[in-house]
């Protein structure tokens, strides 16, 4: 089974549109039997709203996917230079999963929080030595958040010739 939606990818999450492609014909019986227990239909907004995206907008996708993984390159490049955080790269998603079990810190939710920094807490999806950040954002906002987290681990905060510029 592959459930898909245009809405985070497109920015349109509100506009409630997805679809399920199932194979088995058994499964997709059972899915159609009970989907409406979880699942809601489609608006005419989410429909209309989909179509125009998948049919007119590619290259905006692609700038904002580009733009995205210059974010993901950041974000590992920044984390994998302070001391008590790791991350794994990743390919697929906007979320960074970072473990700072290595930081000796009870909570590293409160402890980046208190530097101004709004993760979620780990603790949240059953692993409380991880935070995850979200780096689905305008890049100056994402290297401000790098910073006040750098200078919370010890390390100086991000040099201005490494810092993107304010337009990227």
């Amino acid at each position: 089974m592959t459930l898909i939606s245009p809405n985070k990818a497109f920015g349109f999450p509100g506009a409630g549109c997805a679809f399920a492609i199932i194979e088995d014909p058994a499964l997709r019986r059972a899915f159609s039997t009970d989907h409406h227990a979880t699942v809601h239909d489609a608006s005419v907004f989410g429909y209309e709203a989909s179509l125009a995206a998948y049919r007119e907008c590619g290259e905006w996708l692609e700038a904002q996917l580009e733009y995205l993984r210059g974010n993901r390159d950041l974000v590992e490049r920044e984390v994998g230079a302070m001391p008590g955080l790791q991350m794994a790269h990743i390919e697929a998603t906007y979320l960074a999963w970072i473990d700072a079990s290595g930081l000796g810190v009870a909570d590293p939710y409160q402890h980046f929080l208190k530097h101004g920094v709004a993760l979620s807490p780990g603790a949240q999806f059953g692993a409380p030595g991880f935070v995850r950040l979200n780096f689905g954002t305008q890049r100056a906002r994402l290297s401000q958040a790098l910073e006040r987290m750098k200078t919370s681990t010890g390390k100086k905060a991000i040099s201005s010739a490494s810092r993107p510029s304010p337009r990227g």
